[in-house]
């Protein structure tokens, strides 16, 4: 199994006395700070359950800039093998994903 992962990491602003610390005593907030960024994941071979999974296919401004491309995911659930949300690879998104061979979900029973 092999499992690409990118966990949204989103940096909290300071609060109460850590504001002092800051220049001039003024907090900043840094929640749409992008803490993961320019990540490619490219030719890779998943097998046995494995796939691709940002931020538990929820959208984050803390992810940005990521590439999936070229790699091939077999034996795993087509619903998980690529759970990255619809907004992050849409028009506006900051995340894209092209050429990759997914699992053929499985046949519809009658």
């Amino acid at each position: 199994m092999k499992v690409f992962n990118i966990e949204g990491v989103t940096i909290r602003p300071s609060q109460g006395a850590a504001c002092t610390a800051e220049p001039g005593g003024v907090c900043h907030d840094w929640s749409s700070l992008a803490a993961t960024s320019a990540v490619i994941y490219r030719n890779n071979v998943a097998l046995s359950n494995g796939g691709f999974n940002i931020n538990g296919g929820q959208v984050t401004p803390a992810i940005r800039d990521v590439v999936i491309e070229g790699n091939v995911i077999e034996q795993s659930d087509a619903d998980k093998a690529m759970q990255i949300a619809p907004a992050m690879t849409g028009p506006n998104g900051s995340c894209i994903v092209r050429n990759n061979a997914l699992p053929a979900p499985p046949p519809t029973r009658s």
